[in-house]
C-alpha cells in the first residue's frame, strides 16, 4: 500500500513517498508511516510490509550513526541486499520493492530493486516508481507521453512540480494517501521534509526535534505546488475550446491569467525551497557542533 516516485536531472534528484502503510494482515493499514530514508548522500524508498521497512531503516540508521562505519551512496545498494538476504524471510523479502536515488555523473540517479524478480538493483534511469499506486502514476505518465507533453526538468522547481503532479495522480488509488514525505538530493547533500502527521522515526535526530517547523514549511511548499497544479488545470480547461476550432479572447485571457499565476508561484516556490535548504543546513551544522 505504497507509492514512491523518483526523478532526476542535472538539477538533482527528488523522491515523493506516501505514508499509507500495510501491516501483516492484508486488510490492515495505517497512515503516517515513514517509508523513505534520507541518508548522507542517498535516498531510499521502500515498499512492502511495514515491519520489514522499519527493520531495514533501523539497520541503515544504526550504520549511519556508528563511529567508524561508512555508509554512503557507494555501498548502500549492497548493504540493502545484504540485510534482506541475511535478516528477512524469503517470502517477506519477495514482497519488497525499493527505489534508491544516488549521485551519478550522467544524472541517471534512480535505481530499482525488485527481490521477487532480480538479485540486484537494476539499471539506472532518471524516472521510476514502485508500489500499488504505481499503475495510476504510470497511466498519467504515459498519457503525457502519448500526447507529446514533455516534463520540464531543467531546475529543481521543474522537477518538484512534475513529480508532485504524478504523485497526486497516484493518490487516487485507495491504497495511497496524500500525506507525502519528500527527499531531495542536491549535489552530494540530501534534504527531507514531509506532512506533519508522519512520524519521522528514522530521520536525522535534529530534524525529528524540529519536525513541527519542518512540516510547517512543507505545508507552505505543498500549497504552492497545489496552486500551480490548479492553474495548469484552469489553462487546460480554457484551451479545450480548441476542440471545435475556437480559442476566443476569453479563453486566451484565462490562459494568460494562469500563466502569470504560475510564474509568480514558481518564483515563490524557488524561494521557499532555498530558505528550507538554508534552514536545514543550519540545523545540521548546529547539531554537528553540539555533538
Amino acid at each position: 500500500m505504497t507509492v514512491h516516485v523518483a526523478m532526476s536531472s542535472a538539477a538533482g534528484g527528488i523522491m515523493f513517498s506516501d505514508s499509507q502503510a500495510s501491516a501483516v494482515a492484508d486488510d490492515e493499514e495505517f497512515p503516517g508511516f515513514e517509508k523513505q530514508f534520507c541518508g548522507p548522500d542517498f535516498l531510499v524508498g521502500a515498499a512492502g510490509l511495514a515491519a520489514v521497512v522499519d527493520g531495514l531503516f533501523d539497520h541503515l540508521s544504526l550504520l549511519v550513526s556508528q563511529a567508524g562505519v561508512y555508509l554512503s551512496s557507494s555501498n548502500v545498494e549492497s548493504v540493502i541486499r545484504g540485510y534482506l538476504e541475511a535478516e528477512v524471510q524469503p517470502g517477506a523479502a519477495r514482497e519488497m520493492g525499493l527505489l534508491v536515488v544516488t549521485p551519478n555523473p550522467g544524472h541517471m540517479m534512480v535505481s530499482q530493486y525488485t527481490p521477487s524478480v532480480f538479485r540486484r538493483f537494476g539499471q539506472r534511469s532518471n524516472f521510476d516508481t514502485i508500489g500499488t499506486g504505481a499503475r495510476f502514476l504510470f497511466r498519467a505518465f504515459m498519457r503525457d507521453v502519448e500526447i507529446g507533453v514533455e516534463p520540464r526538468v531543467g531546475s529543481l522547481v521543474d522537477l518538484l512540480v512534475t513529480v508532485h503532479g504524478y504523485a497526486e495522480a497516484a493518490s487516487r488509488s485507495l491504497t495511497v494517501n496524500d500525506r507525502f514525505f519528500v527527499g531531495y538530493l542536491v549535489g552530494n547533500r540530501t534534504y527531507c521534509m514531509g506532512h506533519r502527521e508522519i512520524n519521522p522515526a528514522h530521520a536525522p535526530r535534529a530534524l525529528r526535534a524540529a519536525w513541527p517547523e519542518a512540516s510547517g514549511r512543507f505545508d507552505e511548499i505543498l500549497a504552492l505546488l497545489r496552486t500551480i497544479q490548479g492553474e495548469l488545470q484552469n489553462a487546460r480547461r480554457a484551451f479545450s475550446s480548441i476542440m471545435v476550432g475556437e480559442l476566443d479572447a476569453r479563453a486566451r485571457r484565462r490562459i494568460n491569467d494562469s500563466r502569470a499565476s504560475i510564474q509568480k508561484n514558481r518564483a515563490r516556490l524557488r524561494q521557499a525551497l532555498r530558505e528550507y535548504f538554508q534552514w536545514y543546513d543550519r540545523l545540521m551544522e548546529r547539531a554537528a557542533i553540539a555533538a
